[in-house]
């Protein structure tokens, strides 16, 4: 039938009831049946199937979910078996109006008469201030809201609006219940100003009228409830959506056309979510590598390792493959992908010594983790036909060792449709329960594992992205909110965190309703500040600590290749002098023996045509680490015809022949028999021609694999042994050798807190002197992204940083007695520059640049603190008390040595280290010794824990109030910021705050801490007194005594960022080992009335 709905002519819905026989359709409503054939809703119709696309099997495209009019237009919920109509409801698609117009004001704003200013959103400019526009005036427009002030640096939070006209509204709503804020934390912004965040929601009858943060009539339930409603009552008389009218804004309602329990699978309901308070916060977060399957090397995909046992049983080798996709991602640039060519069932393995088939993709860390915590794993993923399973399965460990493994947990089994879908499986206390003595986990993504697959299962790739082990909102009893970005930290960012020289953070929230028109919106957020483990920095909380670049690398420790050949001072009588900032290794041929001693300043060989000896290498010389090759004639013989002395040929490594891996080099005699004094690196012997020379054999490890001198009778005396000399200048690459992480990809660290704030002393291990504004990366860091994906070595060298060679910062260490390099130019233009000081590639003119460490202004004749300002000599420095110019002191005999002398002195934790192989041409983990000294700090302390100003017990009303609670931190000044606060009510579900705050400590009971909670209870219906009562011992609803309930005292601990908890008797002095996390209530302090004599909360009731 046809209904007028707001003035539009609609089509309304026909209801349905069960049929007495079950196996027949269901009845239509109509006289017959003694049911409502139109029933009286605003927002439900029928459409006749003629107008319906429907994929669906049958003409009736029974139980189908279809479109009306062109495919996509509108989505009708579903169709009753045999009927030629679809239940439509609004309820299917989002509307954003109950009218297709507005009614304009006569632009005179008056709140009572209901003209009120509005921001159309189709309008960009804010040009008027509702806040300003007093009842009866025309809009305001200040003259902040004007353009030319935009950019003005002005505060333009008041320009809102722009509905010039103002729009009419009614007054037509009254709230009977409101949604308040049951804790809140004050916090403390750069300007010591304060405001109070948002931590968790109530639902309130009565607020108060002299403190709206107050309520007066608290509404309690015992268990969660989702807000679903029938379209009709028990004899299937239609209520229509009139259930769903008076809920809250921030509540999403599901309804039911059609419900038969005996037939479940004929259930026509689209669920509704709990109400806001009862949606639980579950997790703890966990960064987790590369979960975002961006980062890759090749076809490997960082962090990630494929496992499988192809090749076992009936499977042949490659039937899993892992792929790392452009195609269409869930988001970013990269998708991570597996891939099975065919699936295998259990049973098939039943006679085979081989168990079963898997085929996944597995983190390559251990990932830490709390027993007594939950986490919540979410990715999204794809398959390319809907018919593959996704499978996510955890493996716990003892330790950090691969090799104490625990057991698998099946944690996600789903079929993954041909779209991008959400998964997501809780592990801990309210879903997979963690096994006793696990204490790391990690994370596999399976496709095709014969345990799991089921009956119409088949091969193919499903792609996985965006992964998390984050925090969740449990909105609905199967449904759970992912946090996702309410404010990314500028308007470009590519992420709501992101690194660019350093870590951004923006403001997370839950999102309750996404808009189905557009994927990137949220139409309703879940309404709180601070969703549990989330920075308060990004509501204003001043947030300390380190705030630098990442990720963070240091070298450890450098090669050590560098010379000073400032003793040579006779060109003439030495043969050659490199510059004094040079380093080289030389090969001369002047003598007729076959040795070679590697620690004299040149090395002999033979002169005769004689390949040497099969040295697997010579020198311990690479390839990789030799910028240029001199070859220098240092003698003749006394035969006019052989090259001039001291005639040079040289080249780079660019020269090197790339098949073959060879340098060589010959001098050109003319027909005559003079010398022309040409060198060639044409490796080829020509017909006509009369050549010597000599080559350079590299092997496939870039090893000096033989060294082979060509000759000829030059001077026709039949003897093609004249004798004649070389040399070979080797000019060495400075690189780094280890190389160590300090402040990982999303900016995790352990600094000391002083010593990064205020400067590294010398006399706290900075014995270089090293200065946190040095050029472009604090105290001579590394400025790379990713050491995983480097194929050459980082090179040590002062100018800035260039594509080629990469910037490896300066050393903290060389190997011991191995001099400390002056600043020179290399490489300039026709050599112009070589050998110049220079503060910078920028002094060295075309082509060149700047290497060595060089000298730098310190405040002492030896050692002391440095400026960061090079210099050559003590003129250069000329800001006191920095006016001495010093070589940095840089010895030490191993990386270990380094990191621990130096380092560790600066960040109290080194991450993975690494060291640079040459066989591979690659950085891999290289384990030192004693790589964290942060447990050797100490416990911080929690104490005056007060509530509403005092140690008493404390009385309420039923149903309960709001209670201040205050408390005082100190914490050791180097262990600062204080990372985490967690306190625990003790008063139901959802009574852990859990708070992120990167804050100063507050050791004065004059300026404490300040948190806000309200304590209350399930009451009767009149509110006066309690009924139920919340059991933290049972983590259950109780019954309460008499009326009155009896909360135990909060708990309260923090972690400081060395991660010590408050010491306790139960936790090691406060130390519970990396990564670990402060639980409560084993590691925090409890509000007392007196020692040992624990606190409590009352609500009694009101008679």
């Amino acid at each position: 039938c046809q209904k007028e709905i707001n003035g539009v002519s609609q089509n309304v819905c026909t209801l349905y009831m069960p049929n007495p026989n079950p196996a027949e359709a269901p009845l239509l409503c109509d006289n017959i049946n003694d049911c409502t054939p139109c029933p009286y809703t605003e927002h439900d119709w029928i459409c006749d199937l003629g107008h319906v696309a429907c994929s669906g099997p049958g003409d009736g495209c029974a139980g189908e979910y279809c479109a009306i009019g062109p495919i996509g237009n509108k989505q009708v919920c579903y169709v009753i078996n045999g009927q030629r109509s679809c239940n439509y409801s609004l309820a299917c698609e989002s509307y954003y109006y109950l009218h297709n117009s507005v009614e304009q004001c006569d632009g005179i704003i008056d709140r009572e008469a209901g003209c009120l200013l509005f921001n159309d959103t189709s309008n960009p400019d804010l040009n008027f201030s509702a806040d300003i526009t007093a009842d009866g005036q025309s809009p305001a427009s200040p003259d902040v809201c004007t353009p030319e002030f935009y950019n003005d640096g002005a505060d333009s939070a008041d320009c809102d609006s722009n509905t010039q006209s103002g729009i009419k509204v009614r007054k037509d709503r009254e709230c009977a219940e409101s949604l308040f804020c049951t804790s809140s934390v004050e916090i403390t912004d750069a300007d010591n100003k304060t405001s109070n965040v948002c931590l968790s929601l109530g639902r309130c009858r009565q607020l108060n009228p002299a403190n709206t943060s107050e309520c007066l009539s608290i509404v309690n339930s015992i268990n969660p409830a989702e807000q679903t409603y029938a379209v009709h009552d028990g004899n299937y008389n239609p209520t229509g959506t009139e259930d769903i009218r008076n809920l809250s804004g921030f509540s999403q309602a599901g309804l039911i056309w059609y419900e038969d329990n005996s037939q479940p699978e004929n259930n026509k309901i689209i669920r509704g979510n709990y109400p806001p308070e009862q949606m639980l916060q579950l997790g703890e977060e966990k960064a987790i590598y590369n979960a975002g399957f961006e980062d890759f090397n090749g076809a490997l995909v960082l962090g990630w390792d494929e496992n499988d046992n192809d090749g076992h049983g009936n499977v042949p080798a490659g039937n899993c493959s892992l792929v790392h996709s452009n195609v269409n991602p869930h988001s970013g640039t990269y998708a991570l992908g597996l891939k099975i060519e065919e699936v295998y069932s259990q049973d098939q393995f039943d006679l085979l010594p081989v168990q079963g088939y898997w085929c996944l993709a597995a983190s390559q860390d251990l990932y830490p983790l709390n027993p007594e915590q939950n986490y919540i794993l979410s990715f999204y993923a794809r398959s390319l036909n809907g018919a593959q399973r996704v499978t996510a399965v955890i493996t716990y460990y003892e330790n950090n060792d691969p090799n104490s493994r625990l057991g698998n947990q099946l944690v996600i089994n789903q079929l993954a449709p041909s779209i991008w879908t959400y998964f997501s499986g809780v592990i801990g206390v309210a879903g997979q329960p963690i096994p006793a003595g696990a204490k790391f986990f990690r994370i596999g993504l399976e496709v095709g594992s014969s345990w799991y697959n089921q009956p119409g299962d088949l091969a193919g790739t499903v792609y996985f992205d965006d992964l998390k082990v984050a925090p969740a909102l449990q909105i609905a009893a199967d449904e759970r909110a992912i946090k996702e970005c309410r404010l990314y930290p500028a308007d470009n960012a590519p992420a709501c965190e992101y690194t660019d020289n350093k870590v951004y953070h923006g403001w997370y929230g839950y999102c309750l309703e996404s808009d189905p028109n557009n994927s990137g919106a949220c139409l309703q957020w879940y309404p709180i500040d601070s969703v549990a483990g989330e920075s308060l920095s990004v509501l204003g909380q001043q947030a300390i600590g380190y705030n630098g670049p990442a990720p963070l690398y240091y070298c450890l420790q450098a090669k050590g290749n560098y010379r000073d050949d400032s003793s040579c001072t006779n060109p003439e009588a030495s043969g050659y002098c490199g510059y004094r900032w040079t380093t080289y290794a030389t090969l001369d041929f002047s003598d007729h023996t076959h040795s070679f001693t590697p620690n004299d300043e040149y090395f002999f060989f033979s002169h005769f045509d004689y390949n040497y000896p099969n040295y697997s290498e010579i020198w311990g010389l690479k390839q990789y680490e030799i910028d240029k090759v001199e070859v220098k004639t240092t003698a003749n013989g006394g035969d006019p015809q052989f090259p001039i002395i001291f005639s040079t040929y040289e080249l780079d490594n660019s020269d090197a022949d790339e098949n073959s891996i060879f340098f060589s080099w010959f001098a050109d005699i003319g027909e005559s028999g003079e010398p022309i004094d040409i060198w060639d690196p044409d490796p080829v012997f020509c017909a006509g021609c009369v050549k010597l020379g000599v080559k350079i054999d590299f092997n496939s490890q870039g090893d000096i694999e033989e060294i082979i001198e060509y000759e000829y009778d030059l001077d026709g005396d039949g003897d093609n042994e004249d004798p004649w000399a070389i040399k070979l200048i080797f000019h060495l690459r400075e690189y780094c050798t280890y190389v160590a992480e300090t402040v990982g990809e999303s900016g995790a660290e352990k600094t000391w807190f002083t010593r990064w704030q205020n400067g590294w002393q010398e006399a706290q291990g900075n014995v270089m002197g090293y200065n946190k504004n040095m050029t472009y990366y604090p105290y001579g860091a590394i400025g790379i992204d990713n050491i995983d994906a480097l194929t050459a070595p980082l090179e040590i060298y002062s100018g800035p940083p260039l594509a080629s060679p990469l910037l490896a910062g300066s050393p903290l260490s060389v190997p011991a007695s191995v001099p400390v390099p002056e600043r020179r130019c290399l490489y300039s233009f026709n050599g112009d520059n070589d050998g110049d000081y220079c503060a910078d590639s920028s002094d060295c003119g075309i082509g060149g640049f700047c290497i060595g460490i060089g000298e730098y202004c310190y405040d002492q004749p030896s050692g002391g603190m440095t400026n960061g300002v090079k210099c050559n000599a003590n003129a250069d420095c000329s800001a006191p008390p920095y006016v001495n110019c010093n070589l940095p002191s840089l010895h030490e005999s191993t990386p270990s040595l380094a990191a621990s002398n130096r380092l560790l002195n600066l960040f109290a934790k080194i991450g993975n280290v690494w060291r640079w192989s040459g066989y591979d041409n690659d950085y891999q983990i290289y384990p030192i010794d004693d790589n964290s000294v942060v447990e050797e700090g100490e416990a911080p302390q929690v104490g005056h824990i007060l509530l509403n100003g005092k140690a008493q017990n404390v009385n309420l009303t039923a149903p309960g109030g709001s209670v201040a609670l205050s408390f005082t931190t100190d914490v050791v000044d180097d262990q600062l910021p204080i990372d985490n606060i967690k306190i625990k009510w003790n008063d139901g579900p959802n009574n852990l705050q859990n708070m992120d705050v990167s804050m100063y400590d507050r050791p004065s009971p004059l300026s404490p801490h300040r948190v806000v909670h309200t304590y209350s209870c399930v009451t009767n219906s009149e509110g006066n007194a309690c009924v139920y009562c919340w059991d933290e011992a049972q983590a259950d609803w109780v019954e309460s005594t008499a009326g009155s309930c009896r909360y135990p005292g909060p708990y309260i601990t923090i972690q400081d960022h060395w991660e010590f908890c408050p010491s306790t008797p139960t936790n090691n002095n406060g130390w519970k080992g990396e990564d670990a996390v402060c639980v409560l209530p084993e590691d925090g302090i409890q509000f007392t009335t007196g020692p040992g004599q624990t606190g409590y909360i009352y609500v009694n009731p009101a008679f």
